[in-house]
């Protein structure tokens, strides 16, 4: 693993296979809503456009889709954190909400139940996990849920 420097004092993580490549350009970091990304002015007929990183490594690996961080920080564009997904699953794959009271995906207070409950969102379909006692047994199966849907 290698480290490319951007801007905002920010770095890129790639893997070594990649980094000559992704290094002959200047790569800035450039927040989308609470997610860092790196990213690169280009010119194409006359016309600036801006390319991810992730995208571009996303072409190298023929993905059909786009690609997605699987551990959800944007700057991390190794390989193995990149996953060919479609919009869709790009956006089940998101970050926790601002109104998230328990500081996890997937993860609430049920106040009739009165405990967690863990819940997950799969093509579409809200998958129920459970209501649990104690917070961290929410979060673990949520967690669990996550590898068995979220991953290659």
């Amino acid at each position: 693993m290698k480290e490319i420097q951007l801007t905002q004092g920010k770095v890129a993580l790639v893997d070594d296979q990649d980094y000559e490549y992704l290094n002959r350009w200047k790569w800035c970091a450039h927040k989308n809503r609470k997610t860092f990304y790196a990213d690169r002015s280009v010119v194409e007929n006359g016309k600036r456009t801006t390319v991810a990183m992730h995208q571009v490594l996303a072409r190298l690996m023929e993905f059909k889709h786009t690609a997605d961080h699987i551990n959800r920080n944007g700057l991390d564009n190794r390989r193995d954190n990149l996953r060919d997904a479609t919009s869709k699953q790009n956006q089940e794959n998101c970050s926790v909400r601002e109104d998230n009271t328990s500081g996890h995906i997937g993860v609430c207070w049920h106040k009739l139940g009165s405990k967690w409950e863990a819940r997950i969102q799969n093509h579409g379909n809200r998958i129920y996990l459970g209501l649990f006692e104690k917070l961290e047994d929410a979060v673990r199966a949520r967690n669990k849920a996550e590898k068995k849907y979220f991953t290659h």
